[in-house]
């Protein structure tokens, strides 16, 4: 009998073995998945699944140990016994075996860990959507309520919860500072990738796992070799630029303290696009301005052969494909929906980039957000026609400076 060999580029009798998770695509599946591991880590597994029972033993070690990290981080004295009680917990794993009960979709929590019978483990599941509002807190709060209630729940309180956002796919950095905050520890593709390479037995869904998430990886990181003078980025390669991108914005914010930003899934009628966006400029009353990246993406089986037509490769201009795919949208915000504000504001404008043709308009329509318009050509390219990440993170905060010195001129509107 073949055993499946540890390297997870194996590929079978000249074809790629099929694997599990190229299908078993769902947050469900993923709950089974953590289950699954986390099942190997019960008594009398020990000899017979020695490897499985060590890695599933890891595997959550390593969960409580990011927790321990992330929650010290924060510098909350108020957490003093909430910490000493993970510690202890760690302490113990190394010493000895815990007990530990592992609850799937229980008070419709993804999983729930119960360890030693006196620490409980929140693990919401996600692979490319995000948390829900207070979905997390709101989980602590249920726990709590049903103490008595229910057996396993004994002694539930917020000393001795603890959540866990584990996310196969990426989150923005302001997201993840906001769920640090607010207690919740945030384990993403990367680190979950580094925890599964530590795997050294033959357990088939473990190593199908892992081949998975390199293969997203390696999808997602293919937008750094994308030629935009005659492609554009797939779904999986925006995610990658927005998560380069989010790096280097939080470099250039050590030195310019007044850029926030966040990148987000927008569903709409017409098909829904990922936007990346910037916070409100002026802090007006009754409008204000922001900036967003809106990235569309095709995802139909023509498009691995689709090419785009360029006019003038020698430029160095990315495509007008690209310029409807990939925009830089300039957003008008209106607590009363004032259109007048529209064909007002494009007065107000900059004018080099009316001279230099680098901003354009479309329709002006009523709404709480708005379009002013468009800026061309934000993305600044490499000469192999790869985006330069770095370069276009200047030039989009250049954009973003340009509006902010017109903020005299928008304030006698604001105050008319």
């Amino acid at each position: 009998m073949k055993t499946v060999s540890k390297n997870t580029t194996e590929i079978l009798g000249g074809v790629m073995r099929p694997n599990l998770f190229k299908y078993a695509t769902s947050e469900l599946s993923q709950d089974a998945l953590i289950c699954y591991v986390l099942s190997f880590y019960s008594k009398g597994l020990e000899v017979d699944n020695k490897l499985e029972y060590e890695f599933a033993k890891n595997f959550l070690k390593k969960l409580l140990e990011e927790s321990l990290e992330q929650l010290k981080s924060l510098k909350d004295e108020k957490m003093l016994k909430k910490l000493e009680k993970l510690e202890e917990i760690i302490k113990k794993m190394n010493k000895e075996h815990i007990e530990v009960e592992i609850k799937k979709q229980f008070l419709k929590i993804d999983v729930l860990l119960i360890i030693d019978k006196d620490v409980y483990v929140i693990i919401e599941d996600k692979t490319f959507t995000s948390e829900g509002k207070n979905q997390i807190n709101g989980y602590i709060d249920k726990l709590i309520k049903n103490i008595g209630n229910i057996e396993s729940i004994k002694n539930a309180n917020e000393e001795n919860i603890y959540s866990i956002y584990y996310k196969t796919g990426d989150e923005s950095f302001q997201n993840i500072e906001d769920k640090k905050k607010q207690q919740i520890t945030t384990i993403l593709s990367d680190q979950i990738i580094e925890i599964f390479k530590g795997y050294k037995g033959n357990n088939i869904i473990f190593q199908d796992y892992l081949f998975n998430l390199l293969i997203v990886k390696k999808k997602k990181e293919a937008f750094k070799d994308r030629n935009l003078l005659n492609s554009y980025f797939k779904e999986e390669e925006i995610i990658g630029f927005y998560h380069e991108l989010d790096k280097k914005f939080q470099e250039l914010k050590a030195k310019d303290s007044d850029i926030v930003f966040n990148w987000h899934y927008v569903s709409n009628p017409s098909g829904g696009f990922i936007c990346y966006y910037f916070s409100t400029m002026f802090n007006f009353k009754k409008f204000d301005y922001f900036f967003q990246i809106e990235a569309s993406y095709d995802s139909s089986e023509e498009y691995e052969n689709s090419k785009v037509t360029i006019v003038d490769s020698s430029i160095n201009e990315i495509s007008e494909e690209n310029n409807k795919r990939l925009k830089l949208v300039l957003k008008l915000w209106s607590e009363e929906k004032n259109s007048e504000l529209l064909p007002i504001g494009l007065e107000i404008l900059p004018e080099k980039w009316k001279e230099e043709k680098k901003f354009y308009t479309l329709s002006f329509r009523k709404g709480l957000h708005m379009t002013q318009g468009i800026v061309k050509n934000f993305i600044v390219l490499h000469d192999t026609g790869t985006i330069n990440v770095e370069e276009t993170a200047k030039e989009i905060l250049k954009n973003i400076k340009e509006i902010k010195k017109l903020k005299d001129k928008f304030l006698e509107i604001e105050n008319k």
